[in-house]
């Protein structure tokens, strides 16, 4: 199997500063204070970063990210099940819906997340959560640049985010629900840092597995190779069995969302 092309660099312009760092540093200078992205994050409402002026945003909106590379030649790779993912939320609750493009993101919504709960649940009726999506478009590795701006424009604090990534840790089209913690992903790891280690947030996880020992295929190779045939049809699936952990999650917090046996 070929190679597929790396990703773009992530390096800015100014001696290959992160965006993300130089936001922290101009904020920090124009408001006396350290980490004031983080507070205003953390303190949720309290952004003056306008948004479009026909959105409304409650305390029970959350925002649900997919991680993942733009571009055709990405679009079936293993690495972007994020993508998948936010694309079947997308055509279940949103399809054009309120669709525009912010701070290198497509961005939908916020929607009702309703539909996203099983037809006999009883919080279908009552439900008053909405949910916010997002697909960042500045590569994997600089997720945060994106993420962190979509936060603050709208409001959302990290803990009412969620967000999908693949997990070589997985068995392909497993899934995994966490509510907070670290990881060695590297999208979550750029949003981690963007936040200064802030690891407050959910994920779930979707498996890709890892390449056989002895395949000779690196990790890069294998994360942008795209699916077999077998693993699309267990991936179809799951990304079913995802909308409903999301739905879950979203209407009872992320320990709620278990995987159906």
């Amino acid at each position: 199997m070929a190679k597929p092309p790396a990703p773009k660099a992530t390096t800015s312009a100014g001696g290959g500063v992160s965006l993300c760092v130089r936001r922290a540093i101009v904020r920090a200078s124009r408001l006396g204070r350290k980490l004031v992205a983080q507070a205003s994050l953390l303190a949720a409402g309290n952004s003056n970063s306008s948004r479009p002026r026909n959105v409304v945003v409650s305390d029970s909106t959350w925002l649900i990210l997919g991680l993942g590379n733009p571009g055709r030649r990405y679009a079936q790779t293993r690495h972007n099940i994020g993508f998948v993912v936010l694309d079947a939320l997308v055509e279940r609750l949103a399809k054009t819906s309120l669709h525009r493009v912010e701070h290198n993101a497509h961005v939908w919504g916020p929607v009702d997340a309703a539909p996203l709960l099983a037809q006999d649940d009883k919080r279908r009726t009552t439900s008053a959560s909405q949910v916010l999506l997002a697909k960042p478009q500045t590569f994997m590795n600089a997720s945060g640049e994106a993420v962190i701006p979509l936060g603050e424009t709208y409001g959302i604090p990290p803990s009412r985010w969620l967000v999908v990534v693949d997990d070589l840790d997985l068995e392909t089209a497993e899934l995994r629900m966490k509510p907070k913690g670290s990881s060695t992903q590297n999208g979550m790891r750029s949003i981690a840092a963007c936040l200064d280690g802030n690891t407050d947030f959910a994920r779930l996880r979707v498996g890709i597995s890892r390449p056989p020992k002895d395949s000779g295929i690196s990790i890069v190779e294998y994360v942008l190779g795209e699916w077999t045939d077998e693993e699309a049809v267990k991936v179809s699936t799951a990304v079913d069995e995802a909308a409903s952990l999301i739905g879950d999650a979203v209407h009872g917090g992320p320990l709620t969302a278990k995987v159906k046996v």
